[in-house]
């Protein structure tokens, strides 16, 4: 088995802020991220650990699927369902503990009803990490809780006293939602050993993505309704990530692998890469994965919000366009090798985790430093506190479904 690929030390130094981060396991498979903002918050505070920012995941253990582990690289303490979304009692006596300089949210509901007042207690400063732009997500995907959404998203960034975004695209959102204090810190990789060029006679396009989010199970019904008619005889296309029953309909035409435990290896065989994405938010894991591996990318621009120079690296176009361009690639060995070979230099480059954790732990520096010299977000109304005791989408989406079970031994 595979481990993730954390960093190896966790030495902390005391001049560098203490992080407290609350999110859930629905994500996870015990410490195997599924999604990718379980992705994103367990490599970029491992790293944020390791780098000297001592550093704590609250998990809220709403998934019996992840069954508490502790082979975690940073402090990971587990909190039953009713004390995050119920009751806050035992929540709050772990950051009486802790004494976080800085508490990061990134559920917007959880931030809105007790953010501002959690951080208020620790004497911490309150980060809303902006995942989204909600309202524009729900609205894409015909969900009628746009709304309420944007009422929610609103409250969070003025409950802030600094909001983390991906990409530039989704700052003017978070200054347009009223707030005064934006931080960028894009998505990053762990980039591994260089990729070897491999031979096999199987052509095979991959594509990896939670089957649980709304995004993804469109672009899995595309492939399997318009790329895969398309593409040559023989074509693989494969598909990694977890899914729900609903969507075995498409295994007469689509490889449904499920969820793995070395994506790296997975991508290593791979032909083409692809990102059918309509809409979606923030910086896509995905392609970062893709590019790590070597892989040439074909997706749409939604697909590539958030990266730099894709027309270097990567084939961007229309979804209709997007077959024509899988095909082409699929004949031509040289391109898609010279492509893999800029994709992966640009993460290199550019996208590291390590890298990543730096830029946050300069976020949060500043954050803090802003806090101390008083400037602070504000508490919700009650009226707006009261929306936010539903669950959000995300949540909706992933209850009542089962989590297929990795390939890979435990």
């Amino acid at each position: 088995m595979s481990a993730p690929p954390w960093p190896l030390s966790t030495s902390a130094a005391s001049s560098d802020p203490t992080v407290a981060v609350l999110l859930d396991t629905a994500g996870f498979l015990r410490t195997l991220p599924l999604t990718g903002a379980a992705a994103r918050t367990a490599r970029l505070n491992a790293w944020l650990h390791q780098q000297g920012a001592e550093t704590t995941l609250l998990l809220c253990d709403l998934n019996p699927a992840s069954r508490p582990s502790g082979a975690w690289p940073l402090p990971v303490r587990y909190l039953p369902y009713a004390s995050v979304y119920e009751h806050t009692d035992r929540l709050r006596l772990h950051l009486a503990e802790l004494a976080p300089d800085v508490l990061v949210l990134s559920n917007t509901q959880l931030t809105v009803r007790y953010g501002r007042e959690l951080a208020e207690e620790a004497g911490a400063a309150l980060v809303y990490e902006m995942h989204d732009d909600e309202p524009a997500l729900l609205r894409s995907i015909g969900d009628a809780g746009q709304d309420t959404a944007a009422v929610l998203q609103t409250a969070a960034v003025a409950a802030a006293d600094g909001v983390i975004t991906f990409t530039d695209r989704d700052t003017p959102t978070a200054r347009r939602l009223g707030a005064t204090t934006v931080h960028v810190v894009p998505c990053g990789v762990d980039p591994g050993p260089a990729p070897r060029p491999q031979s096999s006679a199987e052509s095979r396009v991959v594509f990896v993505g939670n089957g649980y989010y709304e995004p993804n199970r469109r672009a899995m019904r595309w492939l399997h309704e318009v790329l895969a008619p398309s593409l040559p005889p023989g074509t693989v296309i494969e598909v990694i990530g977890r899914y729900p029953a609903s969507l075995r309909e498409f295994a007469d035409r689509v490889r449904l692998r499920g969820p793995v435990r070395d994506l790296r290896s997975a991508l290593d065989s791979a032909t083409v890469a692809v990102a059918p994405l309509e809409t979606g938010g923030g910086m896509k894991l995905k392609v970062l994965d893709y590019c790590a591996a070597g892989l040439p990318v074909v997706g749409t621009a939604e697909a590539f919000v958030g990266f730099a120079e894709t027309e270097q690296w990567a084939v961007e176009a229309d979804l209709a366009e997007l077959p024509g361009h899988v095909t082409a690639l699929l004949g031509d060995e040289v391109r898609r090798h010279r492509l893999g070979r800029r994709a992966r230099h640009l993460v290199e480059q550019r996208y590291s985790w390590s890298a990543q954790a730096r830029a946050a732990h300069a976020a949060y520096s500043a954050i803090l430093e802003q806090h101390r010299a008083g400037t602070r977000g504000s508490v919700p109304d009650p009226e707006t506190r009261a929306l936010a005791t539903e669950p959000p989408y995300w949540l909706r989406e992933w209850r009542g479904h089962t989590t297929p079970r990795t390939h890979a031994s435990e």
